[in-house]
């Protein structure tokens, strides 16, 4: 029972910083992308980016190519090596979870986020982010871009920001 208090308590302060943050203090789109050597399942040469510990900002969903206003944070995820979490952003709210990847295989765990109001466009957008995630079954890296696959289908195909 204790445990579970706990584990209700945790997931609360979490959802409850990510919705009193401000989005700006999120918006880390000039961070540099670490070049931490080559990952199983990966085509990238040594010294490319890899899978974890690399911001990926969304590029394109199921097929179609993402654009974002200058002053609008675009969806993004950095998978913790350390951690085995995703955090990131949908594009409306903060989001989080467990993965786990082995050779050219991830799947992501339950996924949790904030619950901020948002426009139409944009949770449309995370609706359909967040739903490509839950489907995914293998990845890959070619060059400096990460495709997710569910099946023999790219989902979503994303860069380092």
């Amino acid at each position: 029972m204790r445990l579970a208090l706990l584990f209700c308590s945790l997931v609360a302060a979490y959802l409850l910083a990510g919705c009193s943050a401000g989005r700006e203090s999120h918006d880390t789109r000039t961070a540099p992308v670490p070049a931490t050597g080559e990952r199983q399942g990966s085509r990238s040469a040594p010294g490319a980016v890899t899978l974890e510990d690399t911001r990926w900002g969304l590029l394109e969903l199921n097929g179609e190519r993402m654009t974002f206003a200058e002053d609008k944070l675009e969806p993004y995820f950095i998978l913790d090596s350390g951690t085995k979490r995703l955090e990131g952003f949908g594009g409306c709210n903060r989001m989080g979870g467990a993965y786990n990847a082995t050779g050219d295989s991830l799947r992501f765990g339950p996924l949790i986020s904030t619950q901020m109001a948002c426009p139409d466009a944009e949770t449309k957008l995370e609706q359909g982010f967040f739903q490509a995630l839950g489907a995914v079954t293998t990845w890959m890296i070619e060059g400096e871009h990460l495709s997710l696959y569910g099946g023999e289908k790219i989902l979503a195909k994303l860069t380092p920001r």
